[in-house]
């Protein structure tokens, strides 16, 4: 391990619990400096077992929380209220997949106090809305965004949301209401800089799917239940990417369900010049 880069130990270790990373102290001198870089401790992962209690000891311990991952835990609306007030200008990664503890007040309160958040995910709740979208266009940092699941978000709002936030990440899967609106409010922001987008296609056609070969820089495109997609659709998103010199699809996700699509054997196998 002598050899091993310094920051190929610290992208190890940053998969380690607290309490591991309290053992990698004592193995040396070399690794216990290693195991305090600030970085490491700050990330919270709480587990399905941790209390409000358990985290306000925690955060009169932390001088520092960047990312934050919910992990069905038992932490309320209040918990993480403390949380967003207290190390919100530090928080870079906020995981909030499957909370039931969302609110209007906890969304007011992060777009307030979270400045420099980066990478959100909403999914799979379902208290967020349009009105969410909306509030959320506030937070002029976030460039990676989930909310899979997040059945009432329409385009109205994400459309909003798009319109005025520079995306790279979207996750926007089993979403039946986001349509063409959403996508042309991506290309006016963020046609030069999405990498990755999902999206549910049951009310997509092949022109919107020739659309999506305008985001040049797209490394990973998924699209579910497109039963309206035919070959024409695909045959003009292959020249779309083709013709963009910029465009490198480095991993193309496809497709849950093609009734009348017959080519995309042909896009499996395609293989993108790099």
């Amino acid at each position: 391990m002598d050899y091993v880069p310094v920051e190929v130990k610290l992208h190890i270790l940053s998969y380690l619990s607290e309490r591991d990373l309290s053992q990698v102290l004592l193995i040396s001198k070399h690794w216990h400096l290693l195991a305090l870089d600030p970085v490491l401790w700050g990330k919270l992962l709480p587990d399905s077992s941790t209390t409000d209690s358990d985290l306000l000891k925690v955060l009169q311990k932390r001088s520092l929380i960047s990312h934050f991952k919910y992990n069905s835990s038992k932490i309320t609306e209040g918990g993480l209220s403390q949380l967003l007030v207290q190390f919100g200008s530090t928080l870079r990664y906020l995981d909030l997949d499957s909370c039931d503890e969302l609110s209007s007040d906890l969304i007011s309160l992060l777009v307030e106090h979270c400045p420099n958040l980066s990478y959100l995910d909403l999914s799979a709740n379902p208290f967020i809305d349009d009105v969410t979208m909306c509030q959320l266009a506030a937070c002029q940092s976030l460039t990676t965004l989930r909310i899979r699941n997040c059945d009432t978000v329409t385009d109205l709002g994400l459309g909003m949301l798009a319109s005025q936030v520079r995306l790279v990440n979207l996750d926007a899967g089993c979403l039946l209401y986001v349509r063409r609106p959403t996508i042309d409010a991506l290309l006016e922001t963020s046609s030069c800089i999405l990498q990755t987008l999902v999206l549910d296609g049951a009310n997509l056609n092949d022109v919107d799917l020739m659309e999506l070969g305008k985001f040049a820089n797209l490394r990973s495109l998924e699209l579910q239940f497109c039963d309206e997609f035919t070959d024409q659709g695909f045959i003009g998103l292959k020249r779309s990417i083709l013709s963009s010199v910029t465009q490198v699809i480095k991993m193309f996700q496809l497709i849950k369900s093609l009734p009348r699509c017959y080519y995309l054997q042909y896009l499996q196998s395609y293989k993108p010049r790099s």
